[in-house]
């Protein structure tokens, strides 16, 4: 077909377009299902482990999937109870991965309390206000006022004490002049901590 001067570019164009149609939609831009199921839908309906794909031209599909989710699809319409096993397998596996997190994070939650809880043990406020450790009882209440005015006790080991300054409790008590009342000797007010007039109860 020659380009005769008497005609312009766009028509010459169409004549050779329209002269040749075959030509022009010959090669494919992408596989069909009618394509993918002529070279490859035997095998796959026979149970193939290995479906070979030499035979289609190495494009892309025109459903936009991959050819291995396209021959997937090709599988569980063939064999709809194999599918149905694969589908029971992966809730299966998925229900076996969602119980082992929440035990995870169940563990991990009673490490936390526990952690938390001998931080509040290992941060309690400690007695330092005597050198000897505090009495075995942990609750102390004030004496009524009937029991300070009592007169004092006469303690035999008290008197044969005659010191009458005790740098602290732990020296009353060695001398075995505990407790001692305001206005005994020995009485001194670093010595009486809640200040009820009894020094080292």
């Amino acid at each position: 077909m020659k380009f005769s001067p008497g005609k312009s570019a766009l028509s010459f164009l169409f004549s050779v377009y329209f002269a040749f149609p075959a030509e022009a939609s010959a090669t494919p831009q992408c596989l069909t299902d009618e394509m993918i199921e002529e070279a490859i839908g035997e095998q796959v309906r026979t149970s193939t482990l290995i479906v070979k794909t030499r035979g289609l031209p190495e494009l892309p599909l025109c459903s936009g999937l991959t050819l291995a989710q396209h021959i997937q699809r090709m599988r569980a319409a063939a064999f709809p109870e194999e599918q149905q096993r694969v589908e029971d397998l992966r809730a299966m596996v998925l229900e076996r991965e969602q119980a082992a997190k929440a035990t995870a994070a169940a563990e991990a939650a009673a490490q936390t309390a526990a952690l938390s809880r001998s931080s509040i043990i290992e941060d309690a406020p400690i007695n330092r206000f005597f050198d000897q450790p505090a009495p075995a009882t942990t609750h102390k209440r004030r004496k009524p006022a009937a029991a300070r005015a009592s007169p004092p006790r006469s303690s035999p080991r008290r008197s044969s004490s005659s010191r009458s300054h005790y740098p602290n409790c732990g020296a009353v008590r060695a001398a075995g002049a505990a407790p001692i009342r305001r206005g005994q000797p020995g009485y001194a007010r670093h010595l009486d901590r809640d200040g009820d007039g009894i020094a080292c109860e």
